[in-house]
This record gives C-alpha cells, structure tokens and sequence, in this order.
C-alpha cells in the first residue's frame, strides 16, 4: 500500500509497515433498518434511500451465499 501511494509516505511514516494488523469486523445487520426513522441520508436527494440499500444488501449477501438473487 505504502509503495502505491507514494504521495502518502510521509502521512503513513508515524504507523510503521512492519506488522499488519486486523481485526475481524463486527457482525452487521445490512438487510436491518438502523432505527424506525430510517437512515440520514434518506432526507436527501442522494440516489439512495436506506429501503433501496437493504434490498441491494439482501441481492449481495444472497449471492455470496449461493442462494437466489
């Protein structure tokens, strides 16, 4: 990462490249409405609306899964 963006040596000098550390992500809920209001940017003319995003997260995870889309 550091050699393909070279622009950026100087901000990533500080972390170091010796090790590389992960950590497994939380278990979301993509398909979940985050609240009963819907997301933020649903008051927005964004191109995306929480409902619409749900129902791509349903295609994507059923694919990864194998199932139907």
């Amino acid at each position: 990462m550091v050699d393909a963006y070279a622009s950026q040596s100087a901000a990533l000098r500080p972390f170091g490249v010796s090790a590389e550390r992960l950590r497994a992500a939380p278990a979301y809920r993509f398909t979940a409405s985050p609240h009963a209001h819907g997301a933020y940017y649903d008051g927005f003319d964004w191109g995306m609306r929480s409902d619409r995003w749900r129902a791509l997260a349903a295609q994507a995870l059923a694919r990864l899964e194998g199932g139907p889309c």
